[in-house]
């Protein structure tokens, strides 16, 4: 009789592989024989009873034994997926009460020192061995793997942190490593990594997988069970989640075979776990590389079983989008925990006078973007944003299943798409409303005498007005913000129309393709931002706007003074602009800091993102929470209190009753530092921004906002900041003669690439298109199209900047042409069109 591990640590499976190694003969190993059918029906002998019943795997006409004139290669993978087939309750139930394994009753773990030893089966130990026996004596470890990895309570007791720590207390091994519901991540892949080594691998690979093959068939079984019962949903055991966890760390996953017959009923257990919350606290400790490995994991099998409608709760794509939402989520609580714990460390350090810890490892922080999944560029977003739609208000068990309730899954550009969808969607609706009463309006006025007075004839108009299946402003450039303003207050009801921009100025040319109301956005924004208007001021650490709050800092007081209303009424009229942008598709330039995105989406602001957003101020709080030199206010000087600058004007305001009187300290300074971030972000600016919102909202509120993670809200506005000309240039068409073969177009591109400023490249977009942002994939989605208008001459080049066309003569040389171009881009203002 020989002993089994009941369960596995680095160190006995480290002993357990070196006692393997030393059985290893001098001689040169043979290549191992194949595993045939025999081999098989003496290591599964029930599971071969049952397969007699698969002519197609036997490849005979009847069904008797003929293992002993069979003795052809048996397909690992098949057996693999046949024993997986064999799921009726009556077989499965069958085959585990014959396929003994000696430890899978084991009811609590026991110590190295006083294991009770198993016996293994030596019908079970004989095939493997012997086809390891050119290598060595594989007996005891064949047997330990498959007693350990075909028992959640063995598995699930094997590779914790208990035995770090022991091995610490030995002086063994330093303390320390990933804990992730107890398990020890660390000594967990070390583990991985030897079995991987294992020789002849084929073999140690196919015990393995058929030992979990059978740890799942139980955990199916115990499932499958207590679905037929009453008394509520079973409690998994931590044994259990943590069998399921370690299953998912192994890198035999990756490999194709093995995702089709384990990864798929690893998902469905995963996702089943009564206790998500648990698991996903559990999951929140793990570190970078392990989060990685299990999303790679996770994308991957999405990619392989993707399909744009996949039907039934087990469908492999639905499992594997499951699987991805639960690692999201541990994901996010421990980038957040993660965060607060560094900030605790850092503060708590400080208190004891201690230099701040280096080296500060995250735990799960790997980026939102890598979750984004390429398939979903594969999608068929009209009928994907209908079904989504039809879901809203309804009960996860009332709708239908859509990608789209996975927004972490969507790349920008994706997302974008459906604020597209979403836009046209409301724009079509608001069109064919307007048609209708466009109609309406013509068959009153063929019912009106021909003789209608002065105020028929003004109702008239009106209806007509509200009958336009656009959101039509026409404005002149001297009175371009008040006329804006005024007509977008008039036409509230129209908002959310298509827009179109019209310029009424004598001899303007623009006719509005795109062109003009790109052109009104920007002209739009560099006036409303100015700070001379009032609303905005302009930040010099990060060229950012931020609100001007009230002076005393009261806004959340009820304003009665007429001009606080106007003021109000205007934050919100910039919301409003704000939202009309987004909806229209036009990238707008704005330059906000990074927490006005937070809290347009109602996201929390933390010291870290106030610091990314202004710099200065975040920077001297931070440095005020984690001195060390002494008391803060003997060097900051510091009282509960914080003052505003407007127009030249300081006013102090105190952050609590009686602040003005209350020091600083080294006790109380993180509840200051809490106070001046709520009264900076919140309270002085509380109705200034609650307006601009509310204004926001009115275009773009709703379900699709809700897709939208800060960064990407920021990006849909403002556009790509990488401005590849060279994109532009692989993108641009040619029209009348010019190709990207003509000399002057080669030497266009020369002046482009080696000649222009980053400035005077936002110039040339401006001047082509009518404005300088960049697409959210960059300049590759940009039009931009250069037509030849004529011979040499001195004439400038000029635009068509409704169709992002640049016209440019065939001038005579390079240089006349840079010296032309530069001028043209540097002295434009406006549609000065051909």
């Amino acid at each position: 009789m020989e002993v089994a591990l009941p369960y596995l640590n680095l160190t006995l499976l480290r002993q357990a592989i070196e006692t393997y190694n030393a059985s290893k003969p001098d001689t040169p190993p043979r290549s191992p024989p194949s595993l045939t059918l025999r081999d098989f029906k003496s290591i599964h002998p029930v599971s071969w009873r049952h397969s007699l019943d698969h002519r197609e795997i036997l490849g005979a006409g009847n069904t008797a034994d003929t293992t002993d004139q069979n003795t052809e290669l048996f397909d690992n993978a098949a057996v693999a997926q046949e024993v997986h087939n064999n799921n009726k309750k009556k077989n499965l139930m069958l085959t585990l009460s014959d396929y003994v394994v000696p430890t899978h009753d084991i009811p609590t773990r026991v110590k190295e020192t006083d294991r009770t030893p198993n016996v293994i089966s030596p019908a079970r130990s004989s095939v493997s061995s012997s086809l390891c026996s050119s290598e060595g004596d594989s007996t005891f470890l064949l047997d330990s793997l498959r007693a350990v990895f075909s028992s959640s309570t063995a598995l699930g007791s094997s590779f914790l942190m208990r035995d770090r720590e022991e091995r610490s207390s030995l002086g063994r091994e330093t303390s320390g490593g990933v804990n992730v519901g107890g398990i020890d991540l660390e000594a967990l892949r070390e583990c991985y990594e030897m079995m991987i080594e294992l020789k002849p691998r084929t073999i140690f690979a196919i015990e393995v997988t058929n030992s979990i093959e059978i740890l799942l068939a139980r955990m199916e079984l115990e499932m499958e069970l207590e679905l037929g019962q009453t008394m509520g949903r079973k409690v998994w055991s931590e044994e259990e989640m943590r069998a399921i966890i370690i299953l998912l760390m192994n890198p035999f996953l990756f490999e194709q075979p093995y995702q089709e017959s384990l990864l798929r009923r690893i998902l469905l257990i995963f996702i089943a776990f009564p206790d998500k919350a648990k698991l996903i606290q559990w999951l929140s400790c793990m570190d970078d590389e392990g989060m990685a490995q299990m999303v790679t994991l996770f994308k991957t099998y999405l990619s392989a079983h993707f399909t744009p409608r996949p039907v039934g709760d087990s469908h492999p794509a639905i499992c594997a989008v499951m699987g991805l939402n639960i690692l999201y989520q541990a994901n996010n609580i421990g980038t957040k925990r993660e965060q607060e714990r560094r900030r605790r460390s850092v503060i708590q350090s400080a208190k004891e006078g201690k230099a701040q810890i280096a080296s500060m490892e995250t735990n799960s922080t790997i980026s939102f973007k890598y979750f984004y999944s390429g398939v979903m560029e594969a999608l068929k977003f009209k009928d994907e944003y209908q079904i989504w739609r039809d879901g809203w208000g309804k009960s996860p068990q009332e709708k239908q299943f859509s990608y789209f309730d996975y927004p972490f899954l969507l790349s920008p550009t994706s997302k974008s798409h459906i604020m597209n969808l979403d836009a046209l969607t409301q724009m079509s609706a608001h069109y064919e409303d307007a048609c209708v009463r466009h109609a309406l309006a013509d068959h009153a006025q063929r019912l009106l005498p021909d003789s209608m007075t002065a105020s028929a004839h003004e109702f008239q108009k009106g209806i007509r007005a509200a009958s336009s299946p656009y959101l039509v402003l026409e404005l002149t450039r001297g009175h371009l913000v008040e006329e804006a303003f005024e007509q977008i207050t008039k036409k509230h009801a129209d908002l959310k129309k298509p827009l179109k921009v019209a310029f009424v100025d004598v001899g303007e040319e623009g006719m509005d393709q795109g062109g003009v109301t790109k052109e009104f956005f920007q002209i739009m924004v560099e006036k409303v931002f100015d700070s001379k208007f009032g609303l905005f001021k302009e930040l010099e650490e990060g060229r950012s706007w931020w609100f001007e709050g009230t002076m005393d800092g009261s806004s959340h007081v009820e304003m009665s003074s007429k001009d606080a209303r106007v003021r109000l009424v205007e934050y919100e009229l910039v919301g409003i602009l704000v939202g009309l942008a987004l909806y229209n598709g036009v990238i707008l330039g704005v330059r906000f800091p990074s927490v006005v995105y937070r809290k347009l989406l109602g996201w929390e602001v933390e010291l870290d993102s106030f610091i990314e957003s202004f710099p200065a101020l975040g920077n001297g709080l931070e440095q005020m929470l984690t001195w060390t030199d002494g008391d803060v206010y003997d060097v900051f000087m510091r009282e509960f209190e914080i003052s505003y600058e407007h127009l030249g004007q300081v006013t102090t305001i105190p952050l609590i009753p009686g602040g003005q009187d209350i020091p600083v300290t080294n006790d109380n300074r993180e509840q200051y530092v809490n106070a001046y971030l709520n009264h900076y972000l919140h309270e002085h600016i509380r109705q200034e921004f609650a307006a601009f919102q509310r204004g926001f909202e009115k275009i773009c509120g709703g379900e699709v906002l809700k897709l939208l993670r800060p960064e990407e809200l920021e990006l849909m506005l403002c556009g790509n900041a990488d401005l590849d000309m060279h994109d532009l240039e692989a993108s641009c068409l040619y029209d009348d003669g010019y190709s990207p073969n003509h000399t002057l177009i080669k030497e266009f591109w020369e002046i482009v690439h080696e000649d222009l400023s980053t400035e005077q490249h936002k110039q040339l977009l401006v001047f082509v298109t009518g404005s300088d942002r960049v697409p959210i994939r960059g300049l590759k989605d940009l039009m931009f199209v250069i037509q030849r208008n004529g011979p040499d001459s001195d004439r400038l080049p000029t635009a068509l900047t409704c169709f992002s066309r640049l016209l440019l003569p065939e001038y005579a040389n390079k240089g006349k042409m840079k010296e032309r171009l530069v001028t043209a881009i540097e002295n434009s203002n406006g549609f000065g069109l051909v």
